[in-house]
């Protein structure tokens, strides 16, 4: 591993647990609540599925991009200002879970919605989690494009 590994690694672990102790509110994974409510199972496995997705396998394959890219960097630090860029760069970590709220934002009223109506409104109320589809989907983009800094960065090299 090479010094842009290096900081790439070890911010994006730091924010990657920052993002899902952000979630715990949100019960994403509604593993002990398929005993509870046999009549909504579907709700239930869709959230399931969609958590797996947005939290754990898009941060990861985010992560081996970068990771990969990056190892095109040198064995010591480029410049002054490439330490900086690697760490905002880690920030593209939030992506999938902006991807989430903006799904549960913009399916909330069609029948493939994560959470029931109630259950929407008082994680909304709670979190104070505003509904802007857009606003959720500008971030996704904002934070997914940070990604492509490790390719400018190594471009640049």
């Amino acid at each position: 591993m090479n010094v842009g590994q290096n900081i790439f690694l070890i911010f994006y672990a730091v924010l990657f647990g920052t993002m899902l102790s952000g979630t715990g509110g949100l019960h994403a994974f509604p593993w002990g609540f398929f005993y509870e409510s046999p009549s909504g199972v579907f709700r239930l496995l869709w959230r399931l599925l969609m958590s797996i997705v947005c939290l754990y396998l898009l941060p990861a394959a985010i992560f081996g991009i970068s990771f990969s890219v990056l190892a095109a960097y040198p064995s010591q630090l480029g410049s002054v200002w490439h330490a900086p860029v690697l760490v905002f760069s880690a920030l593209s970590v939030f992506a999938p879970y902006r991807l989430f709220l903006f799904l549960m934002i913009g399916l909330r009223a069609t029948p493939l919605r994560l959470y029931s109506r109630a259950a929407f409104e008082d994680i909304a109320a709670q979190r104070h989690i505003r509904r802007s589809a857009l606003g959720h989907f500008l971030s996704v983009v904002f934070f997914g494009a940070l990604v492509w800094l490790d390719f400018w960065v190594v471009k640049l090299l």
